[in-house]
């Protein structure tokens, strides 16, 4: 259920990839010998060059785990609230910068607890997660109950502990989103993508815990719930492109194009529109793209492409629907929802010099 998660569901492959990289270093480092960091080196390099994120969380949980080893008695609990003091000043710092344009725009931090990756295409996800949530501290805390008996049995669930506490401080107190330049792309969605990492801490927790039959069961029922709705709602992603592939299939090779496409107004996942973009592949451009403006990709664009915009600002305001087309925008189109009642047909126009480009199609909240 995880691993069709929040992450997988909104596309971010980097980080997904190098949070798997990073768990192959950290199954290798946790007993570490000699020749271990050799094999570990490889995954970590990868893990650096898919994303950052992979590579530091790596990098850290080896550092954290390696120190707390070393540390006697009640001296391992100054490594935790070290760790969350870090995070909190760094909270404290950001909130303080206005230049970084730092916001927490979420949903109640308490809520991305880890089983907020299920929370996907609508309100029935988040019951359902908070179901599984629930189902997941039933079976702790019975675990907890019937080995109370056994001698020092917790001590394998201390270190797990710490680093989900320690995850979960670093997912409410980051920002959500900040731009450490102006002429720079957002670093977006932080604390949402970090809290797939308290989902694995979870996992190891209940990893240590003796199996039962009725552990089984009752995550059987969940996944069974969860993949029923993911094949419903990707089902309907799925129509979705196969119209945008219908309408792009007879445009001239090369043809600039703006998707203005919204989410169903209580969907997490938001960037549908993307499922759009990938017809364009051979057809047209997706003159929107943030990602060559942004600097923080590989492919990058120069000022005055034509195949993409050069502008991060304008790159947000043309996938949000409030860019004014310029003339040395044209000949350029805008596919869009025009149907209320059925989010998945498109249509497609020109668009005029001086026009907002969201001003046709479908807006969430609006009649």
């Amino acid at each position: 259920m995880l691993a069709y998660g929040y992450s997988f569901s909104m596309g971010f492959m980097n980080y997904y990839l190098s949070l798997g990289l990073a768990c192959f270093g950290l199954a290798i480092l946790w007993r570490t010998r000699r020749i271990d960091w050799i094999a570990a080196a490889p995954f970590a390099m990868l893990a650096m060059l898919a994303h950052p994120i992979g590579f530091l969380w790596l990098v850290g949980t080896v550092a954290y785990t390696k120190i707390r080893a070393k540390l006697p008695g009640w001296w391992k609990l100054a490594l935790p609230l070290a760790a969350a003091s870090g995070f909190a000043a760094i909270c404290w710092y950001t909130s303080h910068r206005a230049a970084l344009l730092a916001d927490w725009d979420r949903e109640s931090f308490y809520l991305y607890n880890g089983a907020d990756q299920l929370w996907l295409f609508g309100t029935r996800y988040f019951w359902l997660a908070r179901a599984a949530f629930f189902f997941g501290l039933v079976c702790a805390g019975t675990d907890l109950y019937l080995r109370r008996g056994e001698n020092e049995w917790w001590r394998q669930f201390e270190l797990p502990f710490e680093l989900y506490a320690v995850t979960f401080c670093a997912a409410a107190l980051l920002p959500e989103n900040l731009r450490p330049s102006p002429q720079g792309g957002w670093i977006g969605l932080l604390g949402s993508r970090l809290t797939a990492i308290s989902a694995i801490f979870g996992l190891c927790l209940l990893g240590g815990m003796k199996a039962r039959k009725w552990h089984l069961a009752g995550f059987s029922v969940s996944a069974v719930v969860f993949f029923a709705f993911l094949y419903q709602d990707t089902g309907w992603v799925n129509r979705l492109e196969a119209n945008a592939e219908k309408l792009v299939a007879d445009l001239p090779p090369g043809t600039r194009v703006l998707v203005t496409i919204r989410a169903p107004a209580e969907s997490r996942i938001t960037f549908i529109s993307h499922a759009v973009e990938r017809a364009c592949i051979g057809r047209c451009f997706s003159y929107s793209n943030y990602e060559p403006s942004s600097g923080e990709f590989r492919v990058r664009v120069q000022k005055g492409s034509p195949v993409v915009t050069s502008s991060a600002d304008d790159a947000e305001d043309m996938a949000s629907g409030e860019y004014e087309v310029d003339d040395t925008d044209l000949p350029i189109k805008q596919i869009y929802q025009c149907d209320e009642k059925d989010l998945t047909r498109l249509c497609i126009r020109d668009l005029e010099a001086g026009e907002t480009n969201g001003r046709i199609g479908y807006k969430p909240g609006t009649r």
